[in-house]
Parts: C-alpha cells; sequence; structure tokens
C-alpha cells in the first residue's frame, strides 16, 4: 500500500500520442487527453465515445466540451428522462459525421488499453503506466474522473470526494493514483448480495474516499 506520493515521473501518454498522430502535442492537448480518459472511466459507454451526462451539470459539461474541441471532438448531447442525457463526442469528415471511427479518444482507449482487452466492448480498465505517469496527467485524469462520477463535500475541514465502482481494476488503478498524488484515500466495500429493495443482485462494490488539506478557517468578512 502506498502512504506516500510518487515523485518519479515516466512518461507514457504523451510519446503514445506523438507516436500515433505524427505531431508534437502540446500540454494542453495532453491534459484534455487525460481528463477525458478519466471522464470516460467514470461515465463513459464501453461501446466507445458515448459518454452519460447530466443535462443541468452545465459546468461539467462545458469543460467536456471545451476538452473535446481541443481534440477536434465535437459534443452533441441528448436529452433523456428527467436530468439524464447521453452525450456523443464526433469528428467530422466533411459533411459526414462519424462517432467512434478516426476518434481520438476511441484510438488511445482502444491503443493503451483503457478496454482491459483493447478492443471496444471490454472492460473497463486503468493501466498500469497510469501509476508513474507525469503528476500533470494523473493529476488531469483524476480530475475528469471526479467531474464525471464523484460527489463533493467539504468535511471535517477537509475537501472530500467520493467514487464508486463496482470493477476491481479500476479501484485498483484510481486508489494507487490517489495516493500517488499525496491524496488520504480511504476505502469501503461492500459485498454482493441480494437487494430486496429492488429485486436485483448487486455486484461487490468499493467506494474510495478522497480527502486533500485543510479549509482555514477565517474570522472576519472573508
Amino acid at each position: 500500500m502506498i502512504l506516500q506520493p510518487i515523485s518519479i515521473e515516466i512518461p507514457a501518454l504523451g510519446p503514445w500520442l506523438e507516436q500515433c498522430f505524427e505531431r508534437n502535442i502540446t500540454a494542453r492537448q495532453l491534459e484534455a487527453m487525460a481528463w477525458l480518459l478519466g471522464f470516460w472511466i467514470g461515465d463513459g459507454h464501453r461501446k466507445g465515445a458515448k459518454i452519460a451526462l447530466n443535462s443541468e451539470d452545465h459546468d461539467v459539461n462545458a469543460r467536456l466540451r471545451e476538452n473535446a474541441k481541443v481534440w477536434g471532438m465535437t459534443l452533441r448531447a441528448e436529452r433523456g428522462n428527467g436530468l439524464g442525457a447521453q452525450g456523443y463526442l464526433h469528428t467530422y469528415n466533411g459533411a459526414v459525421r462519424n462517432l467512434n471511427k478516426n476518434n481520438p479518444l476511441v484510438k488511445v482507449l482502444e491503443g493503451l488499453r483503457f478496454w482491459e482487452n483493447g478492443e471496444k466492448n471490454g472492460l473497463k480498465s486503468v493501466p498500469l503506466f497510469m501509476r508513474t505517469e507525469q503528476i500533470v496527467v494523473r493529476e488531469a485524469f483524476l480530475a475528469g474522473l471526479i467531474d464525471s462520477d464523484s460527489s463533493c463535500n467539504i468535511q471535517g475541514g477537509s475537501i472530500r470526494a467520493e467514487i464508486a465502482t463496482v470493477y476491481p481494476p479500476i479501484g485498483d488503478g484510481v486508489n494507487f493514483i490517489g495516493r500517488s498524488l499525496g491524496l488520504t484515500v480511504s476505502v469501503h466495500f461492500r459485498g454482493a448480495n441480494f437487494s430486496e429493495r429492488h429485486g436485483l443482485k448487486e455486484s461487490d462494490l468499493w467506494t474510495f474516499h478522497y480527502m486533500v488539506g485543510q479549509i482555514m478557517k477565517h474570522s472576519g468578512r472573508y
């Protein structure tokens, strides 16, 4: 178990992007892709560049739109029932709209095995190289994950974020990455059970609580 931040940085995402797309990758492009990967791990569909959205979460949806644009993708959202919506990250070939074809995000998901088997519809996974990636990549990845699939609050003077997953490869990855960045991480496990309330069998569930910093208590107006 990691109890201290990891200072070692072994770039993998950046060099892979430069090789795949045959061009220099800017710091902004690297950060945007890392954030998109985290967001997809949290709320992406295993089929590819399709993402579950909250239609009222305007700040997060705007961030998704901006980071997708950095990579030449356009976000199209379809409103569902209630606050739910489906987001599609499209690329265009003239007037032809594509989803997974020639899609930068999908290329990374396949090429770097964010699908466990490296193929669409495979189980999601956080590849081992992410544990020792550049700190900026780990931070952006975790930020995307928290933006997509986390609840945040202030508790006991600390900022606290909660992430839940039923997939052990994701749990192992986000636990390691959080600790590697110096965050305090606690884990709660709920074993598989039958929910009488919902009439369904529920899978094993890991819930991760991230805590960072102490909120200073100020007197006066600010």
